[in-house]
This record gives C-alpha cells, sequence and structure tokens, in this order.
C-alpha cells in the first residue's frame, strides 16, 4: 500500500472513531438527563 493510500485509511479511521466517540457521549449523556429526571420525580412524589 503507498504512503498516500495509507494516509487516506488512517483519516478514514480517525474519523469514524471520533463520530463513534461523540454517539458514545451522546449516549451517556441522555442516560444522565434520565437519571436526573427520574430523581426529579421521585422528589416531587414525597
Amino acid at each position: 500500500m503507498s504512503f498516500k493510500g495509507w494516509i487516506k485509511l488512517m483519516s478514514f479511521m480517525t474519523v469514524i472513531a471520533l463520530i463513534y466517540i461523540y454517539m458514545q457521549t451522546q449516549i451517556f449523556d441522555l442516560a444522565y438527563q434520565g437519571s436526573a429526571k427520574e430523581k426529579q420525580l421521585e422528589l416531587r412524589r414525597m
């Protein structure tokens, strides 16, 4: 594989990894928001 092809492949893999990390952080953020809303609802019931 030529150097130019290797650079393209590594760039593509880096972009895919960044997208994956972004999606994972969104999942954790949504889970945290859901947990916070659940705690609010429990406090209102009391």
